[in-house]
């Protein structure tokens, strides 16, 4: 089924779905679109907490790379009729937080595992 889903999401345009497909490839893609979010803060963190200039110009350049697919999903989901999460923008500050908080202040464990 997520094969069949994924053929969906690239190769067919909406006039070729049925509703129900339709509506399980528009929540596929806001899945798509919430991880691309998430990513960038990601990406933008690492860049700001980089210790060298060759690493944050490599975070950057990733992001930039993520932007695209970010770019993407979000036109997909459009022409799907759908809406990307209002919760997206938060992701993205909660992701890029998490992670300067990290880099800044090595000695704490955000993890819920402890090894």
């Amino acid at each position: 089924m997520w094969l069949t889903a994924v053929i969906f999401v690239v190769n067919l345009s909406e006039e070729n779905l049925t509703k129900d497909e339709k509506k399980l490839v528009t929540n596929l893609m806001r899945v798509n679109h919430a991880g691309e979010v998430a990513a960038q803060g990601l990406y933008i963190g690492h860049a700001l907490a980089a210790k060298s200039e060759e690493q944050r110009e490599m975070m950057l350049e990733m992001a930039s790379e993520e932007k695209a697919q970010l770019i993407w999903c979000n036109e997909r989901i459009k022409d799907l009729g759908g809406r990307p999460s209002i919760f997206a923008p938060f992701s993205s500050a909660i992701v890029l937080a998490s992670d300067l908080l990290i880099f800044l202040n090595p000695p704490v464990n955000l993890s819920l595992i402890h090894i």
